[in-house]
């Protein structure tokens, strides 16, 4: 579709889908409605996230306020969204057109997001499934086309790990072999001074993990001198086996932000 402003359908409901649909909105970045949308979806989740703080009573309803004001705020957006959605040149495209719009993925998701923002509104509850899906939604800005400059660096930026992902997959496989060649040398050893912690191979698994990550809860710790050995070695291994994907990964973010210099003729 074009971008060009003097292309565009014209009207009150045109004027609104521009506003509210991300690959519509003719200049680079969001829209104000967009903007205005992302940070009330920010407050809103400050909002339920700080409801779940016992200390904190004396707050719970001026938050549950600002939970309702958003709830309200985000109807009235999923309203405009499914009414300028008969705006769009594109809608005789797409399966049901129109009024099939709410059950596409990403309205699916809102309107989930929207469930999940009222049932905090009415119970002066933070939910931290309604949290992480208000989050997902901000992280819609992702779904931009590749002619807005952000949509562009995602665009590249995913196609630059896609090119990766053999290596990937060797690293995945790595991975997997030292954690249960791990798993196993330390339940054969730790089995029966900890069963509790190192009896079977899937518990020993627990501890592996954590190790090879350099997480160390310190919940799990071998107890014998051929166990902290095995520690020793695994957790040094894990050096190598953090820094292959890492360096794999910048390599790909690398080559990405290259790639869109070049296409935007930047030196």
């Amino acid at each position: 579709m074009s971008r060009d402003p003097d292309a565009l359908p014209t009207g009150l409901r045109a004027r609104v889908w521009r506003q509210l649909e991300l690959s519509a909105w003719p200049r680079p970045g969001l829209s104000p409605s967009n903007r205005a949308l992302a940070l009330t979806v920010l407050v809103s989740v400050a909002a339920a996230a700080l409801l779940t703080e016992p200390t904190l009573e004396a707050w719970r309803r001026p938050l549950h306020f600002v939970l309702a004001a958003c709830a309200l705020v985000f109807t009235a957006e999923f309203a405009a969204r499914w009414w300028s959605a008969f705006a769009d040149p594109r809608r005789g495209e797409r399966r049901g057109g129109a009024w099939g719009w709410p059950f596409r993925w990403g309205p699916l998701l809102d309107f989930a997001a929207l469930l999940g923002a009222w049932a905090e509104a009415m119970t002066g509850v933070g939910l931290g499934w309604a949290v992480m899906l208000r989050l997902a939604r901000v992280m819609e800005v992702f779904a931009l086309d590749d002619r807005s400059p952000l949509g562009r660096a995602a665009t590249e930026l995913w196609s630059a790990v896609r090119a990766r992902r053999l290596e990937f997959g060797i690293a995945a496989s790595l991975a997997g072999m030292l954690v249960m060649l791990a798993s196993v040398a330390i339940y054969m050893v730790e089995r029966n001074v900890q069963p509790e912690i190192f009896g079977s191979i899937p518990r020993a698994m627990w501890w592996a993990i954590v190790t090879l990550t350099t997480v160390g809860y310190g919940d799990a710790i071998p107890a014998t001198a051929v166990g902290k050995v095995i520690g020793a070695v695994v957790a040094l291994s894990s050096v190598a086996l953090i820094a292959l994907p890492a360096g794999i990964m910048a390599a790909a973010f690398s080559e990405a932000v290259q790639r869109l210099k070049r296409r935007d003729g930047q030196p």
